[in-house]
């Protein structure tokens, strides 16, 4: 049984679900649901080895994302850190001070955009830039 398909077909179902407070529940419909379209003929237990396999699959897949979120984020800080150090050397009101908070600001914006998935931005950057 190929499984790569249908675990594509309720990752995608199930990336739209996570931070919900009955988020396993949601997890199980959505592999029942979607189980049934593609194996019709699976029966209970098979269906529950069926959903642990995909649980540990989308487990691993959810660390990746988080381990490389974070190291993004440590890339961005530490450029981050460089910045606001170039920063206080640059005569004020320079295109180079512009571009540096131009940047700053940017910067702020990713690493929000980093954790706050499925959250609208955070309206203002200003914090990454003092």
């Amino acid at each position: 049984m190929d499984e790569s398909a249908f675990f594509a077909e309720v990752d995608a179902v199930a990336d739209n679900v996570c931070g919900s407070s009955t988020m396993i529940d949601d997890f199980k419909i959505a592999h029942r649901e979607a189980a049934r379209a593609h194996y019709p003929d699976l029966g209970n237990e098979e269906w529950r080895r069926s959903f642990e396999r995909w649980f540990v699959h989308y487990r691993d897949k959810l660390m990746a994302r988080e381990d490389a979120a974070d190291a993004r984020a440590f890339a961005l800080w530490d450029e981050r850190r460089r910045l606001l150090l170039e920063r206080t050397f640059l005569p004020p009101g320079s295109e180079r001070q512009a571009a540096a908070e131009q940047r700053l600001k940017q910067i702020a914006l990713e690493i929000t955009g980093l954790y706050n998935t499925g959250r609208p931005p955070v309206p203002a950057a200003a914090w990454i830039s003092k």
